[in-house]
């Protein structure tokens, strides 16, 4: 196995991973000035960094199993693969796999958040419109029964 060559591969992902984080915070703004265009296009950016990320994901196993097949032993996880590798190289493989789980994490806490928000703003259009459509509410009567409200449109929406 090019030790090299995986090393180039793990860079790669961690710098897919930080634009990533980086796309996640530009969506969060996006969201916050209700800017539907550009969370459009944000998450359009998203995607091909994603599949990107997926490309070398691949390579990465390829390298992986080309090394297995090498060594006549099947590596299952990175921990074995780092058993076989010397000091050195280990060592910096280990830095960029902490490097890449710390944006995973940070990725994961953005997307969260991102999608309560879009998630909250949805209803929260979704309640206006039923509003706007006079959908039967509940309301309490006088004597605490619940009842539900008239339904009287708030736009006239006969031609």
């Amino acid at each position: 196995m090019d030790v090299n060559n995986l090393i180039k591969i793990l860079n790669r992902q961690k710098k897919l991973l930080e634009e990533l984080n980086k796309l996640a915070g530009e969506q969060l703004q996006a969201i916050k000035q209700d800017s539907p265009e550009e969370i459009t296009a944000i998450t359009a950016r998203q995607e091909y960094s994603a599949r990107q990320l997926a490309l070398l994901e691949e390579q990465r196993n390829s390298v992986i199993e080309e090394y297995s097949q090498k060594i006549g032993m099947e590596i299952k996880n990175f921990s074995e693969l780092l058993l076989h590798l010397k000091s050195d190289d280990r060592e910096e493989i280990k830095k960029i796999r902490d490097d890449i789980l710390a944006e995973c994490h940070q990725l994961d806490e953005a997307n969260e958040l991102n999608t309560l928000l879009l998630k909250q703003s949805l209803r929260f259009s979704e309640h206006i419109l039923e509003i706007l459509n006079g959908r039967n509410f509940p309301v309490y009567g006088r004597s605490g029964d619940v009842h539900r409200a008239g339904g009287k449109r708030l736009v006239d929406t006969n031609v």
